[in-house]
Parts: structure tokens; sequence; C-alpha cells
């Protein structure tokens, strides 16, 4: 089998927070997420085993819905389901 790391381009920027980050990115496959490569350091994109994906922006992305829920703000438009969840 052969396992990636799916993430968003805003995740890729906090992984020098992570530990062993340096590990992951040169013996693990990460595909990236992103509008624009142009949002992705050029530290990142030197590593081998990354694979960048360009793709528009959902309309709610989980970033900006933990930051509202944060500042007590309930955000405008999303899904019933989604709230709820969030509110369990």
């Amino acid at each position: 089998y052969d396992f990636s790391f799916l993430v968003g381009y805003d995740c890729i920027h906090n992984m020098e927070k992570w530990e062993n980050y340096e590990k992951l990115l040169n013996e693990v496959s990460f595909v990236v997420f992103t509008p624009t490569p142009a949002l992705l350091s050029d530290k990142i994109k030197d590593y081998k085993h990354l694979t960048i994906k360009t793709m528009s922006l959902p309309p709610y992305r989980s970033t900006t819905i933990r930051e509202s829920y944060a500042t007590g703000i309930k955000p405008h438009g999303v899904p019933v389901e989604i709230e709820e969840y969030i509110d369990a």
C-alpha cells in the first residue's frame, strides 16, 4: 500500500511545530491542496515527497469555522448538520 498525508495549505505552514516534521516530510508522501502554489513557501516546495494539487477553496473551511467559534460567533451559512455536530 502507498499512503499519503492529505493536508491543506494552511496546515502545511504550521508543520514546523510538528514533532520530527522534517523527518516526516522526507520519508512520507504529502499531498497539499492549495488555491495557488504561490501560497506555499519555497522551503516547503523543496521536499521530495510533496505533491501540490491546485483547487478552489470550499465555501466552508474548517479553519474559518474554528476561528469563528473561538470568538463566540457562529459563521453564517454553515450547514445545519455541521452546526449540530459542533454544538454536540
